[in-house]
């Protein structure tokens, strides 16, 4: 979608999007992270022949709050304490022992409002309450700001952990 598209064909083409398991095809080129250090791919196909089991353990709680912030909404505190200090904790208090880990917070940019409204249908949970009419007034300023300046620029919080039973 052209970041010179009007605001309410945004708002509605993200709303006509349907929401489709975990597909962010919708957002390819429209939300860009930048690139980790590590790829998960990598770590996990390198592991998997020997691997008994395998967790996807997600994103950290502090993923991509700058979005909260510019609209006005609350950092759901449900998530906040999710990071790679307490999942360690909780791994080893488990018994694990970790063989590596890795944290970090990379840019996502966001390069219109309608690739942000249709990210926060697809996570709910970054915005529980998140609705474009409640939102309205917040959305457009973002949209504003987008057009004079550019991408909206938030962090992702991303973290591994390779554990190994002992």
């Amino acid at each position: 979608m052209a970041q010179s598209a009007d605001f309410e064909t945004l708002i509605s083409n993200a709303l006509e999007q349907p929401i489709c398991g975990w597909d962010f095809a919708y957002l390819r080129n429209r939300v860009i992270d930048q690139p980790l250090s590590w790829q998960y791919r990598s770590l996990v196909e390198s592991r998997l022949p020997q691997a008994a089991a395998v967790l996807d353990m997600g994103t950290g709680g502090d993923n991509e709050h700058g979005l909260n912030r510019c609209l006005g909404a609350p950092i759901n505190e449900e998530y906040q304490h999710w990071c790679l200090d307490y999942a360690r904790q909780e791994a080893e208090e488990l018994g694990f022992i970790v063989i590596d880990a890795k944290e970090e917070f990379p840019e996502v940019a966001f390069t219109d409002v309608g690739a942000i409204v249709y990210y926060l249908r697809m996570v709910p949970w970054q915005i529980p309450d998140f609705s474009v009419e409640k939102y309205a007034d917040a959305l457009r300023r973002m949209h504003e700001r987008i057009q004079a300046s550019g991408p909206f620029v938030t962090h992702g919080h991303r973290f591994y952990l390779e554990l190994k039973k002992p």
